[in-house]
């Protein structure tokens, strides 16, 4: 498996094993649910154990037998990360951070799990993320300066292009403001 075939159910999986350490299924869903990822991360009971089964199939995630688990049901299994599956996530993470559309699940997961970096590379991606942000902005009015200079800009254009606009804008802010938090800490 590629990171580029990675889904966001598959990265959020990732990010909490990496974050937690060898884990059951259910400990992944009780986590899912105590951090709300059920509603903003899209992940559910059966998608959280189809995709550790994915996971250790691609050779990301390894599974051993939980030999603790007591209770009824069948003998549970713990799972971790792979070395590759430690690597595939920090290569995802580091894209996600610069490249992910705006309010993506991929950049909120991203920032969920950003503990895995440095506060210097988090901050050093969070400043190519504004680079990104910036040359969007100017890819939208690229496209939107023709119809203002020619006068016939629709009002149903205008809405979406200050839709888009401030959305961007506000991208930009939250970067700047979450990689001066990186570095610094939360001074507000």
């Amino acid at each position: 498996m590629s990171e580029e075939t990675l889904l966001d159910t598959e990265f959020a999986i990732l990010g909490l094993l990496d974050e937690v350490g060898p884990a059951s299924g259910y400990r992944v869903l009780t986590l899912v649910a105590e951090r709300g990822m059920n509603e903003w991360a899209g992940l559910s009971a059966s998608s959280v154990y189809n995709n550790l089964r994915k996971l250790c199939r691609s050779g990301l995630a390894a599974s051993v037998p939980d030999l603790e688990k007591n209770g009824r049901g069948p003998a549970g299994s713990l799972y971790s990360l792979s070395a590759e599956g430690r690597s595939v996530l920090r290569r995802h993470l580091g894209d996600a951070l610069v490249h992910a559309k705006e309010q993506s699940p991929a950049f909120k997961l991203a920032l969920a799990f950003s503990g895995a970096l440095s506060a210097k590379r988090l901050a050093a991606l969070l400043d190519q993320r504004q680079a990104v942000l910036r040359d969007r902005c100017a890819q939208v009015e690229k496209v939107r300066r023709p119809l203002q200079d020619s006068g016939k800009e629709p009002r149903s254009a205008t809405l979406l292009f200050e839709y888009v606009l401030q959305g961007l804008a506000h991208e930009l802010r939250m970067a700047e403001h979450l990689a001066q938090i990186s570095i610094n800490g939360d001074k507000s």
